[in-house]
C-alpha cells in the first residue's frame, strides 16, 4: 500500500550524474513547462492508471525520464528538492508532487506566485493526471469574454495603488515585490456563489517595504484595498520578527529549515531591536552573538560544502539538509547538518562548520537536535550560552532514572535503542525539557517525564503500565507496529495475544471478537478487492491506504479504506466471489467521528458495539451527519445535540430529533435489532 517502488541504486546515481552534466546539450528548441507536462508528464500518468483506480505514482524509471526531460529543456531542479531525493534513492514519487516542483522552478516561485494563466492551467492538468473531474479546477477559473482580462487588471490594480498611496510607488519593481493575484469564485454567506473578482496582493521582498492589497471586480471596478504598515514601523518582538522573515523571503516552510541566506541577514540585521520583555527565549541570545553574512564572490556555494560534508561522512544520500552561512573571526563558514545515509538507514544529525574560503572542516560534532537553534549558531556560541544547562544527554538519564524509580525496577532498558526510542525536545519558552520513550518492545510501556531548567525538578507525565491488559494491548501493538498499518501476519499475532486477556472496555472486546484469517483463505486478491471498490467508489480518484482480511462466520472478507476527495470510504468485499458487503463514508482520522477501530473490524460487530458505548443519541447523530452533513468538517455539524435547537426522544429502536425552531429541519434514525442503521431521514 506504499506509494513508490524502488530501483537500482547505481542506476538512479548514474542518471543523476549524467542529468547534471546535461545542459551544455539541450534540444535544440526548447519546451515549456506546460509542454513538458502536458507532452511527457501527462501521458505517463495515464500508463500507470488501471481501468479501476488511478495509480498516483510514477515508477522510478518515469520519474527519471520525466527529470531528465526537464533538464535539457532548461529546468533545473532543486537538488534538495524531494523529486530529486526520490531519484537519487531509486524511488518513485508522487505525480502531483513531481508536477508541482517541476512547475516550481518554471514558473518561479511557489503556486501563489503564480499567474491566473498558470493556476488555471495547472489545476487542469492535474485534474488529467488524478482523474478528479475538470470542475474541480473551478476553483481557479479564467475571465470570460465579458470580464476584464488578467493584464489589464494588473495594470488597474497597480495604478490604484500607486494612485492613493506614494508608498507604493515601487510595487510593480519585482526586484522588491511579488504579486500574488486571484481571479475567484465568489461566495456569499449561504455558501451560493456570486460573481467572481480579481484580488491582487504585493507584498514586499525586504522588511523595510509595506504590503498593499486590493480587490476589483470581474469587470475591473475597485471594490476595497488595504496598506499594512511594515514590521519596522512599530514595536516588534522576536517571534514576530521570525514570522515577518518567513513571510518576505518567501520560506517555503513556517520554520528557519526553508529560509535562504538572505533571510538570515536580515534576521540577524533587525533581532537587536526586537522587544525583549515577551516570548524572548536563550535561542535570542545566541542568534544575537551570531553574524549572517551574505555571500561574497570567495565563499564556495552551498551544494560545495555540503558535499565536502558527504564525503567526510562517507555518505551519497542524506535526509533534510540544515544549512546557514556565519561568520566567525571575520571568516565565513558554512554550518551543515544532516543525517547521513547508510546501508542502515539514516545515521545521527551530525553537524560539520566548514570554511567558506578553504573548505577546512573546522568542527564537526553530534549536533544538538533538541536545541533546535543549535544548527544555526556556531557551535562555540551555542556551548556558550547552555553552559549551564542539562545536555541532551543528561535529560535522557535523568528521565531514565526517574522512571526506573517510579516503576520500581533498574533494570529498565530505557536507553536501549532496541527496546525503546528516545524523543528529547526543549521548549525554550517554557523553559521545559520534554522526554518520552515510545516502547518498541511489547514487554515494555511508553511513558514521558518533564524536567525544568535550571532547577532540573523532573516530573513523570506518562507512564504506561509494564504489563497491559486487554484494553491497553491495542495500544502496546500501535506503538510497537506502526499505529494499525499492519500486514496480516501482525493482525494474526496480535489477535492470539489478545484472546489470553479479558477485556472491559467495548473497543477490546470487538478486537477480541474479530477473527483475521491468513491471506491465503481469500480466492480474491487484495489487488481484485481494490479494483472492485474503486469501480463502486462514488469520487472518481481514490487510493486505498488500508486493508485487513476479516472472516465473517468462517468466509473471508476484504476490509478496504479508499481516501480521496477529503473523504474516506470503508469497504466490505466478500474474500470469495467479489462481492460487496458494506460501504460506508466518513471524514478520514475523526476519531470522535468514526473511531479507527472500525477499519479493522466488521460493520456488522462494531455498530453495536459503538451504539452501546456511546448511546443512541450520539450513534444517531453520526449516523444523521454521514447522511447529511459536509464531511469536510472535523466534527458533526448537523447540531441535533444542542438542547436549545432539538428535543431528543428514544423510543426503542428510534430516535428523534424535533427541531424547536421553525426553519430547521427534524430528523429520526431507526436502528435495526442489530445495533445497525436501518433509516436515518429528515421529517416532513
Amino acid at each position: 500500500m506504499k506509494r513508490g517502488l524502488k530501483f537500482s541504486f547505481g542506476l538512479a546515481l548514474a542518471l543523476v550524474l549524467t542529468l547534471l552534466t546535461v545542459t551544455g546539450a539541450v534540444a535544440t528548441m526548447l519546451l515549456s513547462a506546460q509542454e513538458v507536462v502536458e507532452n511527457t508528464a501527462v501521458p505517463m500518468a495515464k500508463e500507470n492508471d488501471t481501468d479501476a483506480r488511478v495509480v498516483d505514482t510514477y515508477t522510478p524509471e518515469q520519474l527519471t525520464q520525466l527529470i531528465k526531460t526537464a533538464n535539457e529543456n532548461g529546468i533545473t531542479l532543486d537538488e534538495t528538492a524531494g523529486i530529486m531525493r526520490a531519484l537519487r534513492s531509486g524511488e518513485g514519487y508522487w505525480e502531483d508532487e513531481a508536477v508541482m516542483e517541476i512547475c516550481r522552478a518554471a514558473f518561479g516561485g511557489p503556486f501563489p506566485d503564480w499567474t491566473i494563466e498558470e493556476k488555471r492551467w495547472y489545476s487542469s492538468v492535474i485534474a488529467k493526471i488524478t482523474g478528479y473531474p475538470e470542475s474541480e479546477a473551478e476553483s481557479y477559473p479564467l475571465p470570460g469574454p465579458g470580464d476584464m482580462q488578467p493584464q489589464e487588471a494588473r495594470e488597474t490594480a497597480a495604478r490604484l495603488l500607486k494612485e492613493k498611496y506614494p508608498e507604493a510607488a515601487e510595487i510593480e519593481n519585482a526586484g522588491l515585490y511579488r504579486r500574488i493575484e486571484f481571479f475567484s469564485p465568489g461566495w456569499d454567506e449561504n455558501d451560493q456563489p456570486t460573481e467572481p473578482f480579481y484580488s491582487f496582493d504585493f507584498k514586499p521582498l525586504d522588511l523595510r517595504y509595506r504590503a498593499f492589497s486590493v480587490v476589483l471586480d470581474r469587470h475591473g471596478a475597485y471594490q476595497s484595498d488595504d496598506m499594512t504598515p511594515s514590521l519596522l514601523e512599530g514595536p516588534y518582538t522576536a517571534r514576530d520578527l521570525e514570522s515577518a522573515v518567513g513571510d518576505v523571503y518567501r520560506a517555503a516552510t513556517g520554520t528557519q529549515f526553508s529560509w535562504s541566506q538572505e533571510a538570515w541577514h536580515a534576521f540577524g540585521e533587525y533581532l537587536p531591536q526586537a522587544d525583549r520583555s515577551q516570548g524572548w527565549g536563550m535561542q535570542y541570545d545566541a542568534y544575537l552573538q551570531s553574524v549572517y553574512p551574505l555571500p561574497t564572490a570567495g565563499d564556495m556555494p552551498l551544494d560545495q560544502a555540503v558535499e565536502i560534508a558527504k564525503k567526510d561522512a562517507g555518505c551519497d544520500e542524506t535526509g533534510d539538509v540544515e544549512k546557514v552561512l556565519l561568520s566567525d573571526g571575520g571568516a565565513h563558514v558554512w554550518k551543515i547538518s544532516f543525517q547521513p545515509k547508510t546501508d542502515q538507514g539514516f545515521g545521527d544529525w551530525t553537524t560539520w562548520e566548514i570554511d567558506a574560503g578553504t573548505g577546512e572542516i573546522r568542527y564537526r560534532g553530534r549536533a544538538n537536535t533538541a536545541l533546535r537553534w543549535s544548527l544555526y549558531v556556531l557551535s562555540a556560541t551555542c556551548d556558550e550560552i547552555a553552559k549551564d544547562m542539562l545536555k541532551q544527554e543528561e535529560a535522557l538519564g535523568l528521565a531514565a532514572d526517574a522512571l526506573r524509580t517510579a516503576y520500581q525496577d533498574d533494570s529498565l532498558p530505557f536507553t536501549d535503542p532496541a527496546a525503546f526510542q528516545a524523543f528529547v525536545s526543549y521548549m525554550d519558552w517554557r523553559g521545559v525539557w520534554s522526554v518520552r520513550f515510545r516502547t518498541k518492545d511489547l514487554r515494555y510501556g511508553s511513558c514521558a517525564v518533564q524536567i525544568t531548567e535550571p532547577d532540573h525538578a523532573v516530573t513523570v507525565t506518562e507512564q504506561e503500565p509494564m504489563t497491559p491488559d486487554g484494553d491497553s494491548l491495542y495500544r502496546r501493538w500501535q506503538e510497537v507496529y506502526s499505529y494499525g498499518e499492519w500486514d496480516q501476519e501482525t493482525w494474526i499475532a496480535f489477535s492470539e495475544a489478545l484472546s489470553k486477556t479479558e477485556p472491559k472496555e467495548w473497543k477490546g472486546k470487538l478486537l477480541q471478537k474479530t477473527v483475521y484469517p491468513p491471506l491465503s483463505a481469500a480466492k480474491i486478491t487484495l489487488d481484485e478487492a481494490v479494483d472492485v471498490a474503486a469501480r463502486a467508489n462514488d469520487w472518481p480518484v481514490s487510493e486505498a491506504t488500508r486493508a485487513t482480511l476479516l472472516s465473517m462466520d468462517g468466509k473471508p472478507v476484504w476490509k478496504i479504506r479508499l481516501s480521496g476527495g477529503y473523504n474516506d470510504w470503508l469497504y466490505e468485499i466478500d474474500g470469495d466471489t467479489g462481492a460487496i458487503l458494506n460501504r460506508e463514508a466518513y471524514k478520514p482520522d475523526n476519531y470522535d467521528f468514526d473511531d479507527p477501530v472500525s477499519m479493522f473490524t466488521l460493520r456488522r460487530d462494531y455498530a453495536p458495539a459503538f451504539l452501546a458505548a456511546y448511546g443512541p443519541e450520539w450513534a444517531a447523530n453520526v449516523a444523521l451527519c454521514k447522511a447529511f452533513a459536509d464531511l469536510s468538517f472535523d466534527e458533526p455539524d448537523l447540531g441535533c445535540l444542542d438542547e436549545s435547537l432539538y428535543q431528543t426522544t428514544v423510543e426503542g429502536h428510534t430516535v428523534t430529533f424535533t427541531a424547536l425552531q421553525k426553519d430547521q429541519p427534524s430528523y429520526r434514525v431507526v436502528f435495526t435489532e442489530e445495533g445497525l442503521v436501518e433509516t436515518a431521514e429528515k421529517l416532513p
